[in-house]
């Protein structure tokens, strides 16, 4: 792994790629936010230096960083509203399959966490679980049903 020192030679230029690449944007982009051609950006990339600095930047998790480049905070606010909507889609559903509830669970559990509660310790569903609600009628004519049933057999 490089040195800080030999951080230190990166240019600013190299620096704003390396930013530019920790910000999500694709070789394309970057050879057009910094006006270079796109082999020469798809040459900086594979340079061992420009890696050192996308993974130092990356460590730090550098909010400066992330604002300083050109268009990321509006960026990361329209891809977070989305990304609310496709999570709120997705506990909305209505289907009940277990690898549903478990993706539902999954969903919630990361909302709740980014929201500031409490890690969910364990998540247990079965798929032969089933919660059932019942009112004083239904339980009547379940029990009407169950001393109803021929149990004959059962004593021979």
């Amino acid at each position: 792994m490089s040195s800080t020192s030999e951080l230190k030679n990166l240019t600013s230029r190299h620096q704003q790629l390396a930013r530019l690449l920790v910000g999500g944007y694709s070789q394309t982009e970057i050879s057009r936010t910094l006006d270079l051609h796109k082999s020469t950006v798809c040459r900086l990339v594979k340079q061992p230096l420009i890696a050192t600095e996308v993974n130092r930047i990356k460590e730090l998790a550098d909010v400066s960083t992330a604002t300083s480049v050109p268009g990321m905070p509006d960026k990361i606010s329209e891809r977070a509203t989305r990304s609310i909507q496709v999570l709120m889609g997705i506990l909305d559903d209505e289907r009940n399959e277990p690898a549903i509830i478990k993706v539902k669970a999954l969903v919630a559990q990361d909302l709740l966490s980014r929201a500031g509660y409490g890690q969910v310790k364990r998540i247990d569903i079965r798929q032969e679980t089933a919660v059932a609600h019942f009112t004083s009628e239904d339980l009547a004519e379940l029990t009407a049903r169950a001393n109803s049933v021929d149990t004959s057999y059962l004593e021979g």
